[in-house]
């Protein structure tokens, strides 16, 4: 899986590695960010919203209305309100979580909105 990490703190890549094969990529800024999705393709953006802010929203809500069905997890603020989060999931985030994060928990949401979650009949 390859996913673009926009976020302060370059240690929540870190722990992404480890225990799996993903590709990860680190923006501590939107606008690197941005650079890096206008020149690879991701299978999941994880977006901390202190750092992308209502112009990360606007570009997602963009792409999500040119049919992008990447996996987008959006770090919410310790402060952020219900009408940020729904501002958030109105723009097209897949799942959000409250900062600080647990690197487990933040793979295992990866995991299963990337994997289907059934089996085949075969």
């Amino acid at each position: 899986m390859r996913v673009l990490v926009v976020h302060h703190d370059q240690r929540i890549a870190e722990a992404l590695a480890i225990g799996t094969d993903w590709a990860i990529w680190t923006a501590d800024r939107w606008s690197a960010g941005s650079r890096l999705i206008e020149h690879k393709a991701f299978d999941a953006w994880i977006l901390d919203e202190s750092i992308v802010g209502d112009q990360g929203l606007r570009m997602l809500a963009a792409l999500r209305s040119f049919g992008e069905g990447h996996v987008v997890l959006w770090l919410r603020m310790p402060g952020s309100g219900v009408a940020d989060l729904i501002d958030a999931l109105a723009a097209g985030v897949t799942d959000c979580l409250r900062n600080p994060v647990d690197a487990d928990d933040v793979k295992d949401r990866l995991r299963r909105a990337v994997t289907p979650c059934y089996e085949s009949a075969d």
